[in-house]
């Protein structure tokens, strides 16, 4: 249901572009992301966020959170969504913030190259 949930997070759908975009990076992220943040959880209960593993994670989610927000906040801030949008933004800005909070704890990124 590509065009139903499009219009519901950015306000339109209207060709087979948007279901591209749909199908392959949003549902792509909706199964990577809560994957990599249930293992960061993981990790972090473990205390093992120093870990080169938590590193790679950490920064792959925030390198993830930036680019949606670098794409889904100019629409919200435009006006150009639909009622979905602020949600998301503030998923993917929660995801953000809990990415580079794990890199700021649990010891350096150099520390963790070292263990490489």
């Amino acid at each position: 249901m590509p065009g139903s949930t499009l219009a519901a997070a950015i306000g339109y759908a209207r060709d087979a572009s948007s279901f591209f975009f749909w199908q392959n990076i949003g549902a792509g992220l909706a199964t990577i992301a809560p994957v990599m943040t249930y293992s960061l959880k993981t990790q972090a209960d473990a205390g093992r966020l120093a870990d080169p593993i938590s590193k790679i994670l950490n920064v792959g989610l925030l390198t993830a959170s930036a680019g949606h927000l670098a794409v889904l906040f100019p629409m919200l801030s435009a006006g150009q969504s639909g009622p979905l949008l602020p949600w998301l933004v503030g998923a993917w800005a929660t995801g953000a913030g809990a990415a580079l909070f794990g890199l700021l704890s649990g010891g350096s990124v150099e520390e963790a190259a070292k263990k490489l």
